[in-house]
């Protein structure tokens, strides 16, 4: 019982009007093939949305640490005979993906939860295609909430430090999310 409110509550908040997710999506220029990971990706929404813009061709990689978050999503694709996602349960500070080629890597409200953020994204380097892109949201501490209690949150200069002593830079920068920061990086400078 508590798992699937777990599920439901990922997703109500993913698809929240309050967290602009149609304008997140907008702005990551997905395109018909393109290859993604979802890391993190919780209830589904937003690899379900990827899913649907991506076509038969492109392929998303649900990915995260808990395997009842993923078989809620395998039961998901099943009941919608969906091809072009499939789950992946990572164990080893989320490295080690099932392909290499991503066209995106797609990280919302994770980058507070990685023990060791450094050694993630240096590792997580070579998945990448050449022009591909990481996009990174995560809290900001705006103001006093029961997300701010839990430390659920990320200086946004946190992250833009980490991502590039990691070898990556800002290709993007998005101010319309209001608890959130949203940047798109890309490898090298």
């Amino acid at each position: 019982m508590f798992k699937n409110w777990k599920i439901k509550q990922f997703n109500k908040r993913a698809s929240s009007p309050n967290f602009k997710p149609q304008e997140v999506i907008n702005s990551l220029g997905i395109k018909e093939g393109d290859i993604i990971a979802d890391i993190g990706s919780g209830g589904g929404y937003y690899s379900f949305e990827f899913a649907k813009l991506i076509g038969e061709k492109g392929k998303v990689f649900a990915v995260d640490t808990e395997q009842n978050l993923l078989d809620h999503i395998k039961n998901e694709i099943n009941k919608h005979k969906l091809t072009n996602v499939e789950t992946v349960l990572i164990k080893d500070n989320g490295t080690a993906l099932l392909t290499n080629g991503f066209d995106l890597i797609f990280l919302r409200n994770v980058f507070h939860h990685l023990p060791e953020p450094f050694k993630f994204f240096g590792n997580i380097k070579k998945y990448l295609k050449l022009n591909g892109r990481i996009a990174i949201i995560d809290y900001k501490k705006y103001r006093f909430n029961l997300f701010r209690l839990g430390k659920h949150f990320v200086a946004e200069s946190e992250i833009v430090d980490t991502m590039t002593k990691c070898g990556y830079s800002i290709s993007k920068k998005f101010d319309f999310l209001l608890e959130q920061s949203f940047i798109i990086f890309k490898k090298g400078s």
